[in-house]
């Protein structure tokens, strides 16, 4: 069986690294010939985290060789399509693009919000379908989480299969335990998601004060955290799972709003596979992940942030407790291999 990954982002982009790039050694492992296609290559994604303009012919070139990738294949060739092919471009030009082929939509994240709550309402008019459509056309979409899956069940398409973001469970063996005291907060994400450290920045700086709590922020640039004082680590690839064995708790703070319900929870599962204790907003993929309630810690307000922050600082042993409960989650659920075996045999059932 042969496939082309059409990714949005090369590695860089924390979605197409995860749920394209990662996967394709094993899918090809298990007899699944894959070719990748990236729409934004690397330095795109460094401009965008730098908050650096890129320049429009560049992104005119990269559309041309997505176009010039797809025309260039067999008719009836399957693609597996992460999210869209180009975007901000209408429906109808995606399907004249893809011509027939069977494709598999990817979706970790409510990408269709990005159209259908476009501050411009001609984006709304125009694109605010878009993603719906081309979920209805797939001949499967891969939801990320349930949000994700309950629209393209409302938008129609033929099948659904919630295949979570994965990692390589093996990978974060052999990290220190998270008995530290004091304890250090960890948060890992990309830096246009920092501001969801802000409404707790009250809670935090108490907690250094009274507990010495400290908190450290992995990231692709340096947050301003309204004067709490914190320790900052630049993010990479190679040192990622090191960064997050230097956190004893993991937050993932989230306000209830449509895009943030349509997140996949993939820090979560970072956690839990380094074996942290875990709090997080119980806002879309979050409450499912933490069920559980030996896996993590569920908090709405900023009180119930403060005293579930405190409570784990204060006990080594339930955070060792918790960490060992959601590592052997994370083996059973979030396995990269598991995803690759599934699908694998989606594919094969195109």
């Amino acid at each position: 069986m042969k496939i082309t990954l059409l990714a949005r982002y090369g590695r860089l982009g924390a979605s197409s690294r995860l749920r394209c790039h990662d996967l394709v050694p094993l899918l090809e492992s298990r007899g699944v010939a894959c070719r990748t296609q990236v729409l934004f290559p690397d330095s795109y994604v460094e401009a965008l985290y730098q908050g650096r303009r890129y320049g429009a012919a560049k992104v005119t070139g990269h559309y041309a060789d997505r176009w010039q990738a797809l025309r260039q294949l067999p008719a009836k060739a399957p693609v597996l399509l992460q999210v869209e092919a180009l975007p901000f471009l209408p429906y109808t030009v995606e399907r004249r693009l893809l011509d027939g082929r069977p494709y598999l939509l990817d979706c970790d994240d409510a990408w269709f919000h990005r159209y259908d709550q476009h501050h411009n309402p001609l984006v709304r008019g125009l694109l605010g379908r878009k993603i719906d459509r081309l979920m209805a056309g797939s001949a499967c979409v891969l939801a990320g989480n349930h949000y994700v899956a309950e629209r393209a069940r409302a938008s129609g398409a033929a099948s659904v299969e919630i295949l979570p973001t994965t990692l390589d469970v093996g990978a974060y063996d052999n990290l220190p335990p998270p008995d530290r005291t004091p304890a250090t907060v960890g948060w890992i994400g990309a830096p246009q998601n920092c501001a969801y450290l802000t409404p707790l920045v009250p809670a935090l700086k108490t907690l250094q004060a009274k507990e010495g709590l400290r908190l450290r922020v992995v990231s692709a640039s340096k947050p301003d955290l309204g004067g709490l004082d914190f320790d900052f680590e630049p993010w990479n690839e190679t040192t990622e799972i090191a960064s997050i064995g230097r956190f004893d708790i993991g937050i993932m703070p989230l306000p209830d709003s449509p895009w943030e319900r349509g997140k996949s929870g993939f820090k979560l599962v970072q956690y839990m596979a380094a074996g942290r204790a875990a709090i997080a907003s119980p806002v879309g993929e979050n409450r499912s992940i933490l069920a559980d309630p030996s896996l993590g810690i569920l908090a709405s307000s900023p009180a119930e942030w403060k005293t579930a922050l405190a409570a784990l600082a204060q006990s080594a042993e339930w955070r060792l407790a918790m960490g060992r409960a959601a590592r052997t989650k994370a083996r059973a659920t979030y396995d990269r291999s598991l995803a690759a075996d599934r699908l694998a045999t989606i594919i094969g059932a195109l």
